[in-house]
């Protein structure tokens, strides 16, 4: 089976029908995969979570006290890393041109831009991802948002479907790819210092951030300007309806701006680790 095959039988395990063209029924038979996840989730708690107890426990007592923290930001940077993977295969491979080096594609072609059957997946599977940790945070089980992030998530996913209807999932899909590299890499952080009482893990959770704190400087602070603000100020510009050209220049510039804010905690977190201050990572929550 080649990948477009692959792609095809996941699209109607998703009960996407890409014999139509795209709308927002992509979004709503697919829910079970939110669902899904958060049964997995549980499934995987009963069998990691005691496991990590007495893995924990025998490196030093009192740790066993961490394993649920471990698990979670392991979980997380799972699954972000494989949503990320599949995020970059289709900015390189299907996503019309359009990548954080070439934004012109993204725009140029409204409202005309024609879906690959892994642009519908990889919208479906982003958006499904965060209902599954709003759902969570609902009924109290596996990762529970604080409220900054039930704000983020509900934003997100906004953006995602009026991206998606409105003809502009090539950007989306590029925006994404491009800021959430160093997510996983942020949890990988968290797992080694939710266990910082071990020496060696406090090293690696130091340098583990610092890698992070580096990927998102470029990604997230050096890149935006040239591949999310451009596009939206410059070249959206005679192309999309100048309503909507206004609101896009908005959000992005607001978005920019929650990177700096973002960033200036991280520097601070790099700041108080280098001085001997235990970092844990919390303000730079950046999803």
């Amino acid at each position: 089976m080649d990948w477009s095959q692959l792609s095809g039988a996941a699209a109607k395990a998703l009960f996407i029908d890409t014999n139509v063209p795209y709308s927002y029924m992509d979004f709503i038979p697919s829910a079970w995969v939110a669902v899904a996840l958060l049964l997995v989730r549980l499934a995987a708690e009963a069998i990691c979570i005691p496991l990590l107890r007495k893995i924990l426990g025998s490196m030093k007592p009192g740790l066993d006290k961490k394993a649920f923290f471990v698990f979670d930001d392991t979980f997380i940077a799972f699954f972000s890393g494989l949503l990320e993977g599949f995020a970059v295969y289709v900015v390189l491979t299907s996503n019309e041109g359009c990548s954080a080096w070439n934004t012109t594609p993204c725009i140029v072609g409204y409202p005309n831009h024609q879906y690959s059957i892994t642009q519908r997946l990889y919208c479906a599977l982003m958006f499904h991802y965060y209902l599954y940790e709003m759902l969570g945070t609902a009924f109290g089980v596996g990762t529970v948002l604080k409220p900054d992030m039930v704000a983020h998530h509900v934003i997100t996913m906004t953006l995602i479907l009026a991206a998606y209807l409105t003809n502009l999932a090539s950007f989306s899909i590029m925006w994404m790819a491009l800021f959430d590299i160093s997510n996983p890499i942020l949890h990988i952080a968290k797992v080694f210092n939710n266990v910082n009482e071990v020496p060696l893990f406090q090293i690696l959770a130091h340098a583990v951030f610092a890698v992070f704190a580096l990927l998102f400087l470029v990604a997230r602070v050096v890149a935006t300007p040239f591949s999310v603000l451009y596009p939206a100020m410059v070249t959206s510009r005679g192309v999309l309806p100048t309503g909507m050209t206004i609101a896009f220049c908005i959000l992005m510039v607001l978005v920019y701006a929650l990177q700096i804010f973002w960033f200036y905690r991280i520097l601070l977190i790099l700041l108080g680790a280098s001085e001997g201050g235990k970092s844990k990572g919390k303000g730079a929550k950046a999803e």
